[in-house]
């Protein structure tokens, strides 16, 4: 499956733990809640999705960027 730019809102501010789970991504803060921006896939979408639960983290809105990279 093809990645697509990807943009993750997440409910609260960034923690140290929170840096170090999600370094691969652009992270900006927004008021109450943090903005992750990146390349995702499938598979990589889910390791994301699981990596915020085991952070009691709670994703707020995910959504597509641009078109399918790479064409």
């Amino acid at each position: 499956m093809d990645a697509h730019r990807h943009r993750i809102i997440i409910r609260g501010g960034p923690s140290e733990a929170f840096r170090t789970a999600f370094g691969d991504f652009d992270i900006e803060s927004r008021g109450a809640d943090t903005v992750l921006i990146g390349e995702l896939d499938y598979s990589r979408m889910r390791e994301v999705t699981m990596r915020a639960k085991a952070l009691g983290l709670m994703i707020v809105d995910l959504s597509v960027q641009d078109e399918t990279l790479g064409r």
